[in-house]
């Protein structure tokens, strides 16, 4: 079991890399949905992630971590993401910019 999941859009990767790195160094297990930007294909597309795989990360971890920014806001991934987390009541929310 992940102690936290970390969700934040492509373009915020700069912006999530000290967030995922602290909470590490904090001593949690993180894991996070490594992201392509807007041209990443879409779920059941060759070369595509697994559908699910994100969403078994937030049934398994303890709290989901979603970084809100201007293009976060944007992604339906991101805010699936959320949803799922909030309908678990395991979502944690954090503004990035």
């Amino acid at each position: 079991m992940t102690d936290v999941f970390v969700s934040y859009a492509a373009e915020d990767a700069r912006l999530a890399k000290p967030v995922i790195a602290g909470l590490s160094a904090e001593g949690w297990s993180v894991a996070h949905a490594p992201r392509r930007a807007e041209d990443e294909p879409e779920p059941g597309e060759a070369g595509s992630f697994e559908a699910a795989a994100p969403d078994e990360r937030i049934v398994s971890a303890r709290a989901v971590v979603t970084l809100w920014s201007t293009v976060s806001r944007r992604s339906e991934k991101v805010r699936a993401e959320a949803a799922s987390a909030l309908y678990r009541n395991k979502l944690v929310q954090a503004r990035i910019d």
